[in-house]
């Protein structure tokens, strides 16, 4: 009873994401457009990004470069429906090309804005679902992942706040044991943001992401962390340049008693270097 009152609680979630940002995104009291500002809105949208990541690990080396194209559609200003088809090469192992899942949803980035007395706090979100065009997705026999994220940001004496609650529904084809039904993942996500804006073009960004991951039988949800910096640089309004170091792994080391986060580890952390251009 206390494993289906725990999955019925996140479906839960993530229905309610869907259910919530599909009228923001349509009809936000915050940002009101009038017909003629509707027409002048460009509604077509084609974000391209190419990134290097380089592992330093001498042991297991790892380098690669991903492409990723993101097609949007704007709703409003602030709000979109978008399209995400990403793949890449390894340059170690088998050196082969991959493809990643294919991700279709709506982002809204001005659900409600709270007027403080010095910034302003605006609630985000977003929802998506993906096809299983990756390796590891069909490895999993996975039909789909259900993602939805909501949350608060903003820019506070040049600081960049932000926190984002990220809850997923992972359905893949597998049939449990116990019921013959299709296995579920569920995952549940952190996302803690702190950055510095030193111009209108030059920011330094942190990302702590601690996610959970769980299936229906497991008692102890799996933990995973991602702990990114990275230096960003707007060189025009449509280029943009960043690089900085990610590290990531499992929470809790061999054995699940001890603490396996590290800002930095031989094994866990890679360099890399993102150039990105948005055509309007």
């Amino acid at each position: 009873m206390a494993v289906a009152s725990e999955i019925a609680k996140k479906l839960s979630i993530v229905t309610l994401l869907a259910a919530l940002l599909v009228p923001a995104a349509l009809q936000a009291e915050e940002v009101t457009i009038t017909a003629a500002e509707s027409d002048k809105i460009r509604h077509f949208g084609v974000d391209l990004s190419t990134s290097g990541h380089v592992g330093l690990s001498k042991e297991h080396p790892n380098s690669y470069s991903i492409l990723e194209v993101t097609g949007k559609y704007f709703l409003r200003p602030t709000s979109s429906l978008f399209l995400t088809l990403s793949g890449g090469k390894a340059f170690t192992g088998q050196e082969e090309f991959f493809f990643d899942d294919i991700v279709l949803g709506i982002q809204e980035g001005a659900i409600y804005s709270f007027a403080l007395p010095d910034p302003t706090l605006k609630l985000r979100g977003s929802f998506s679902a993906s096809l299983p065009t990756s390796e590891e997705s069909r490895r999993l026999g996975q039909i789909t992942a259900l993602v939805g994220s909501i949350g608060a940001g903003t820019l506070w004496h040049n600081f960049i706040l932000g926190y984002d609650i990220i809850p997923a529904v992972y359905l893949n084809q597998f049939t449990t044991a116990k019921s013959g039904k299709p296995n579920k993942r569920f995952g549940f996500g952190n996302t803690f943001t702190l950055g510095y804006q030193f111009t209108d073009d030059l920011d330094f960004t942190t990302t702590w992401n601690l996610t959970f991951l769980s299936t229906y039988n497991q008692k102890v949800p799996k933990g995973t962390y991602n702990f990114t910096q990275s230096l960003g640089y707007q060189m025009t309004p449509e280029l943009s340049l960043r690089g900085g170091a990610s590290t990531k792994g499992n929470q809790l080391k061999h054995g699940g008693t001890k603490s396996n986060v590290e800002l930095y580890s031989i094994d866990g952390t890679e360099m890399f270097m993102s150039l990105g251009y948005s055509f309007r």
